[in-house]
């Protein structure tokens, strides 16, 4: 099966949608974390009792892993959309 190629063309608005979306979540993440954790040079967990810094970084954890799903359920839906339109193509 030869591949398929996936072009500008196959994407929709939509798709290119939900791709900004999942950049854009990434992004956000990364600003949070940043703005309300970091100190410039690196984490600051507000707290020298190691069940807080626990606790801290378990809730970092956590916000990081749904950020993410959500980036690769939107990043999915766009990039899928548009394969399937790529592949539905007649060849040429």
């Amino acid at each position: 099966m030869a591949a398929v190629e996936v072009r500008a063309e196959h994407y929709t608005d939509i798709d290119v949608e939900l791709l900004m979306l999942s950049g854009n979540c990434l992004v956000a993440m990364a600003r949070e974390i940043i703005d309300h954790h970091c100190d410039g040079d690196g984490w600051v967990p507000g707290t020298d009792d190691p069940a807080a810094i626990a606790a801290s970084a378990g809730g970092l954890l956590d916000f990081a892993v749904v950020a993410v799903a959500d980036a690769r359920r939107w990043h999915r839906d766009g990039t899928g959309a548009a394969l399937l339109r790529a592949i539905r193509e007649p060849p040429r």
